[in-house]
């Protein structure tokens, strides 16, 4: 009886350890799983949902080709001409086609927070990423736009509270739903001086953004540091800057803000090495 006892014993120990094997096993597997990354901001994060570049081969977003170096699905739901106040508030208006709004905003009726939100709502599991970036339009936008309620905020300190107030929107909703937020500063145009440096015009949103980063204890990816830094070690040549398109010294009559699809490439790039060097856990989540 006694032998029958420690047979029955040795085989009930044997049987726990296999089940916490399993189970240890299960959770490490699980830990290698690559998170999904959904994507919120202004046309130089998606643009081919703008009616004016329909062959989707001279103006791309970085958002539109991140999902090649990316181990899980991108959900890109970024607008051409949104802000930070404008993608929350101001769907693109049902107006003429070739009215501003529209050629702003681009002919996607759901690239806006509720569309977004929606994606967000049927896709994303706990531990996905939301990445956030605006600043590009925000000040083209606050007191001259008579939308969205623009034209009632007026005067530096109103505008940098009601931006930071949509920043930490957006956060406060991406933790809502169980994923991490993290905070993108625009790429810097490339307009050159007549010494060969870059022009900087992002500001105050930039220094705006990186306040909130730091009072919500957030990772932020500087995109426009970083691109100053290696748009300042190229030269505007016969208009051009490789591999990203035209460029300007010392004038203001092309688009320099949008990439070409190699510089969208190279930018989507610089992405992924902000994110090793900011946040362990989303660095895993490229290739």
């Amino acid at each position: 009886m006694r032998s029958m006892l420690i047979v029955l014993s040795i085989l009930l120990m044997i049987g726990c350890s296999s089940s916490n094997k399993n189970k240890i096993e299960g959770l490490d597997a699980d830990a290698q799983t690559p998170h999904q990354i959904f994507i919120i901001g202004d046309s130089t994060v998606n643009f081919s949902n703008d009616h004016r570049d329909v062959d989707h081969k001279s103006k791309v977003g970085w958002g539109e080709v991140i999902g090649d170096i990316t181990k899980g699905t991108v959900y890109n739901r970024a607008r051409g001409g949104a802000s930070a106040r404008a993608f929350r508030f101001c769907p693109r208006p049902k107006q003429a086609k070739n009215d501003l709004w529209t050629q702003s905003f681009g002919s996607n009726l759901d690239l806006d927070w509720n569309g977004a939100k929606s994606v967000i709502d049927q896709a994303a599991n706990t531990g996905d990423y939301l990445l956030i970036q605006f600043g590009s339009n925000d000040k083209h936008h606050y007191g001259k736009t008579p939308n969205c309620g623009f034209g009632e905020i007026h005067g530096e300190a109103a505008i940098k509270q009601d931006y930071k107030e949509q920043l930490k929107f957006y956060i406060n909703q991406a933790r809502q739903k169980g994923l991490t937020p993290i905070l993108v500063t625009p790429v810097n145009p490339r307009h050159y001086d007549n010494n060969g440096n870059i022009t900087e015009v992002r500001e105050p949103f930039i220094s705006y953004t990186k306040e909130v980063a730091n009072e919500e204890g957030i990772a932020l990816l500087d995109l426009y540091s970083k691109s100053i830094e290696e748009f300042n070690k190229l030269t505007c040549l016969n208009n051009r800057v490789e591999p990203f398109g035209p460029c300007e010294i010392n004038s203001w009559t092309t688009d320099v803000t949008h990439f070409e699809k190699a510089g969208a490439v190279k930018v989507a790039n610089w992405i992924k090495e902000l994110a090793c060097q900011n946040d362990e856990n989303l660095c895993k989540q490229f290739k």
